[in-house]
């Protein structure tokens, strides 16, 4: 059974998905990244797959054992793509999403 902190808000799809890859790979471990080198998104790993620590470097510590092991892989995106690191990026995006204009926006 997974246990969901409160704060964290899924839909009945994503719930789906993390059984799937729960029943496939076992226990997961979820990380959400603070931006810069990783990006800024949430990120899923077998748990145990993952380094984490003040020491913990993604580039030279995680990537290098993950692709040792055969489990890195990319996926290309040709859709709409902006980064939200900072004030000025989230104020475009909303601009964006206040006035219709949300390229990203398919449903």
């Amino acid at each position: 059974m997974i246990t969901i902190p409160a704060q964290v808000v899924r839909t009945e799809a994503a719930a789906a998905l993390m059984a799937r890859l729960a029943a496939k790979h076992g226990p997961l471990m979820f990380h959400q990244s603070g931006g810069c080198c990783d990006g800024s998104s949430p990120m899923c790993y077998a748990r145990g797959e993952f380094l984490t620590g003040d020491s913990s470097i993604f580039e030279f510590d995680a990537l290098p054992k993950l692709a040792a092991d055969g489990k890195l892989s990319a996926f290309r995106h040709d859709g709409y793509w902006q980064c939200m690191d900072n004030l000025r990026e989230v104020e475009l995006l909303n601009k964006l999403w206040d006035g219709g204009h949300a390229p990203w926006k398919i449903w």
